[in-house]
Order: structure tokens, then C-alpha cells, then sequence
């Protein structure tokens, strides 16, 4: 599950199978479920009931955070652009973004990112803009 902030319809809470299940506002103590918080740039409409995303989506986004949180990184920032299967991550601390392939495998993209940035640590090179991982078995940054 998670926190699903629009355009125009608010913020909404959605499950597993992408499916608004409840207005944010609605739900007391929302915060204290550590629920993710995705920030979709879209302008998707959306209404209770419907599908906001699609289950892999979901289950994309999701991997892809247990994947990072596992290396103890904190992500500061989920969104996802207009006009695009793409997923981009901030994590804290960090200029850059991280750039995701939603149509990818969220296993995969996180360890080229992990791999990159450890590469890039390591010949002590800081990206200004992004990590892109969108492609399989490549990675960019910038």
C-alpha cells in the first residue's frame, strides 16, 4: 500500500493492486503507518475505487524502496513524472535523482544504482543531476 499524492485529486491511499481505497484524510494517524508517499506530476484524476496504478506498479515502487531501505538508505522523495513509465527517487542527502524504469525489474535498477554509486563513492564523484538506470545492464549520470 501507499500514499498516492495528485495533481487534482488530492492525496489518496491505494493497495496493492493499485486501487484508491480511501481519501488520506480520512485515515487517522496516517503518518504512523509509514505508508510511502508517491507524488504523481500526471495530473491523473482519480476516484475511490478505481485504479490509480497498475499492481506492478505497485509492487515496483515497493521493491525498489526495500531494495534501497535494505542498504539503510533513506528516500527523502517519490515521484513520478508526467508523461512517462518512469519512477524517479531522491535519496536523502544526495543532489541527484535516481531514474527507474517502471516496465524494468525494480530488483535489477536498484542494484545498478547501488553498484554505480558505490563505483562513483568510491572514485569520489558526486552526480549533479541524476543516476539512470532505466535501461537493463546500463547505467548514467549526470
Amino acid at each position: 500500500r501507499l500514499v498516492f499524492k495528485t495533481l487534482h485529486s488530492g492525496t489518496v491511499v491505494l493497495d496493492t493492486s493499485g486501487r484508491v481505497v480511501a481519501d488520506a484524510a480520512q485515515i487517522p494517524n496516517l503518518t504512523r503507518l509509514n505508508l510511502p508517499v508517491v507524488y504523481d506530476q500526471s495530473g491523473l484524476a482519480v476516484r475511490l475505487g478505481e485504479a490509480a496504478l497498475s499492481g506492478s506498479q505497485v509492487a515496483f515502487i515497493g521493491e525498489a524502496l526495500g531494495q534501497l531501505q535494505a542498504k539503510k538508505l533513506d528516500i527523502t522523495d517519490i515521484v513520478l513524472p508526467a508523461g512517462s513509465d518512469q519512477l524517479n527517487l531522491r535519496v536523502s542527502g544526495a543532489p541527484y535523482i535516481i531514474k527507474f524504469n517502471l516496465r524494468g525489474d525494480a530488483r535489477e535498477e536498484a542494484g545498478a544504482f547501488l553498484a554505480v554509486k558505490q563505483s562513483l563513492e568510491a572514485s569520489r564523484i558526486t552526480p549533479g543531476e541524476y543516476i539512470d538506470v532505466r535501461v537493463a545492464g546500463r547505467a548514467y549520470y549526470k
